[in-house]
């Protein structure tokens, strides 16, 4: 009796175990929800754009100096200075009070000169016959009679001048330059990037055009990039190196840096870009 009564009562809880489960509502699911992937920023666009920076150029300057050929300065120079000041009409009389009156004959010393040496007379042509002979001849007189005579008071007499280049220097100027640009690039889908952009700069009343290609690496938002081309004004191969970000999907800003190879230019931009 005791064994049925024990079998009833695990037989009743077994059941009211089951029948309890049998009313418990399985859970709800929920639904999953799905982050949406990040926006990829494309580079493919045109543009255009200012930018602002300085430009160092290096320009090779000639350094000259004055040349000069000379020769000693003579008796016969003396005369000439003379005649040419007036002093032919010194009379023999009174030889040391006109010398001192000419002060660049006073330079020499009176004592150089004696009595006979000065033009003197009446300033006749007879006078100047008496003297040096041949009045139409006075120059080649003295030459003859004085052109070995040095003075070594006097300076040399320069007898030719010139200009003569005995080397160069480089003169480097840093220059406040504005331009604008305008351009196109395309991005591939690994996320290489081309570009082609003619952009002109202005500085000191010179202005120079160029033509660039681009070739660089998106990441996202940020776009470093190699630059090569051709400046049409100063004729001239370029290149460098540049790095633009986009602000937001229409504005872009960015550094720039090249060098122009023939005429050792070189520019460092800010830029600021619309796409459209």
């Amino acid at each position: 009796m005791a064994k049925l009564i024990i079998c009833a009562f695990f037989l009743t809880a077994i059941l009211g175990v089951s029948a309890h489960a049998g009313s418990i509502d399985p859970p709800m699911l929920r639904p999953v929800v799905i982050a949406p992937a990040p926006t990829i920023y494309s580079w493919t666009g045109p543009y255009a754009g200012v930018s602002a920076g300085t430009t160092r150029t290096k320009t090779q300057h000639y350094i000259t100096e004055q040349r000069q050929e000379t020769r000693p300065y003579t008796k016969a120079d003396a005369f000439r200075d003379a005649r040419a000041r007036g002093l032919k009409l010194l009379s023999p009389e009174e030889p040391l009070g006109h010398c001192q009156a000419f002060g660049y004959i006073s330079l020499l010393g009176c004592n150089n000169f004696s009595q006979s040496d000065y033009i003197y007379g009446d300033n006749t042509q007879e006078d100047y016959r008496n003297y040096f002979g041949d009045f139409d001849n006075i120059d080649d007189l003295l030459a003859e009679r004085y052109e070995g005579i040095e003075v070594a008071e006097r300076g040399p007499v320069v007898t030719s001048e010139w200009s003569e280049v005995v080397g160069t220097k480089t003169v480097t100027e840093n220059h406040f330059t504005l331009g604008a640009f305008t351009g196109y690039r395309w991005q591939t889908s690994s996320s290489v990037v081309f570009g082609a952009e003619l952009a002109y700069h202005h500085y000191d009343g010179t202005g120079s055009t160029e033509a660039k290609a681009q070739v660089g690496y998106a990441i996202n938002r940020a776009l470093p990039y190699f630059t090569t081309g051709y400046d049409m004004t100063g004729k001239s191969a370029l290149y460098g190196v540049g790095f633009d970000y986009a602000l937001t999907d229409r504005w872009v800003t960015g550094l720039e840096f090249t060098h122009g190879e023939g005429t050792s230019t070189d520019r460092l931009s800010a830029k600021l870009a619309l796409r459209f």
